[in-house]
C-alpha cells in the first residue's frame, strides 16, 4: 500500500462526503426524502469487520432503502486491482446498490477488476486543478471599542437644556420586548457596523487592521421604544470599531469528475469562544 499520511486520506473521505450531500440535497427526485451520507462507518457482518470511507443512504429504514458506498484513496501511484476486490467484497457484504473507488489513478489490472461487476465504478479526483472562480477566503474580526449616545424623549420640548443620564444599568422596552439598555444599544451599534461593511465591501478585501467609525440615527414612534418611562423619539449612535482582516489558508482542495469540486480552509478560532468553525465550500463543475 502506498505510504501515504492519513490527513490526506482524510481530507479527500471529507471533500466526497461534503459533494455527495451537496449533491442529496439538491436532487430533486429526492425532495421530501430523508438521506444520510456518514464517513468511516463501520459494520460488522458475520463477525467480520468492514471499514467504508464514506456511507450514503437514500430512504433509511425505509422498504425503499438504496446504500451507496465510496472508498477514497489519494494516493500518488495508480490503485490497484487488490482495492478494487475489497470494495466488491463491501458492496455485496453490505449489499449496497453501488460502489465508488475514488483516486486519482487505476492500473490497467485495476480498471480490468473492475469491469466484471457492474455494481462498481471508478471515479476519478484531482487536487491540480484550475481554479476559475479564484475562491478565497477571509476572516474578519470586527471589535467596537466605543459607543457615544444622545437621544430625545417626546416629554421634553426645544427649549429644556440637555442632560447626561447614567443609563448603564437602566431597562428599555422595545415593541414590548425588556431588555437591558446596554444590551440594546451593543444590538445597534453591531447592526450599524455591518450596515457600514456592506455599503463599503472593499473594507472587507483589505488585509491588516484599521480603526474606523460609522454614525446613524433610529427614528421611533410612539411608544415604541421606553427607557424608564420616557418615550423615546429618536436616538443618535455614533460607533467606533476595530477591523482585522486575514487570510484563510486553504488547507486541501479536489476535484471529483463529474461530481463536483469542494474546498476546505483552516479552521477559524475566533468565531465561537473556545472552539473551531471549518470553512467549506462546495461547488458544481458547470
Amino acid at each position: 500500500m502506498p505510504n501515504q499520511s492519513s490527513s490526506k486520506g482524510t481530507a479527500l473521505e471529507k471533500a466526497v462526503a461534503l459533494i455527495e450531500d451537496t449533491i442529496l440535497s439538491r436532487d430533486p427526485r429526492l425532495r421530501g426524502s430523508n438521506f444520510t451520507v456518514e464517513s468511516n462507518k463501520v459494520f460488522t457482518i458475520h463477525g467480520v469487520k468492514h471499514e467504508v470511507d464514506v456511507f450514503v443512504t437514500t430512504a433509511p429504514n425505509t422498504p425503499y432503502e438504496a446504500r451507496w458506498i465510496f472508498e477514497c484513496k489519494n494516493w500518488k501511484e495508480p490503485v490497484g486491482k487488490n482495492e478494487i476486490i475489497v470494495l466488491a467484497e463491501k458492496v455485496h457484504a453490505i449489499a449496497a446498490a453501488s460502489g465508488f473507488i475514488v483516486a486519482k489513478k487505476l492500473t490497467k489490472a485495476a480498471h480490468a477488476q473492475l469491469e466484471l461487476d457492474k455494481r462498481l465504478s471508478f471515479v476519478s479526483c484531482t487536487d491540480e486543478f484550475a481554479d476559475i472562480l479564484k475562491i478565497q477566503a477571509k476572516h474578519t474580526i470586527r471589535e467596537i471599542t466605543n459607543v457615544q449616545i444622545a437621544f430625545r424623549a417626546r416629554s421634553v420640548t426645544p427649549a429644556d437644556p440637555p442632560r447626561d443620564i447614567d443609563l448603564r444599568d437602566k431597562s428599555c422596552v422595545m415593541n414590548n420586548r425588556t431588555m437591558l439598555f446596554k444590551e440594546f444599544v451593543l444590538e445597534q451599534a453591531h447592526r450599524m457596523v455591518s450596515q457600514e461593511l456592506s455599503q463599503d465591501p472593499a473594507l472587507l478585501r483589505t488585509e491588516g487592521g484599521m480603526a474606523k467609525t460609522c454614525q446613524g440615527g433610529i427614528q421611533f414612534g410612539p411608544g415604541e421604544f421606553l427607557i424608564e418611562s420616557m418615550d423615546i423619539e429618536r436616538m443618535e449612535l455614533w460607533v467606533s470599531f476595530h477591523l482585522f482582516v486575514r487570510p484563510t489558508k486553504l488547507v486541501s482542495k479536489f476535484e471529483l469528475s463529474g461530481r463536483g469540486r469542494a474546498y476546505t480552509f483552516e479552521p477559524v478560532d475566533e468565531i465561537i469562544p473556545g472552539s473551531k468553525v471549518e470553512i467549506t465550500v462546495v461547488t458544481g463543475l458547470d
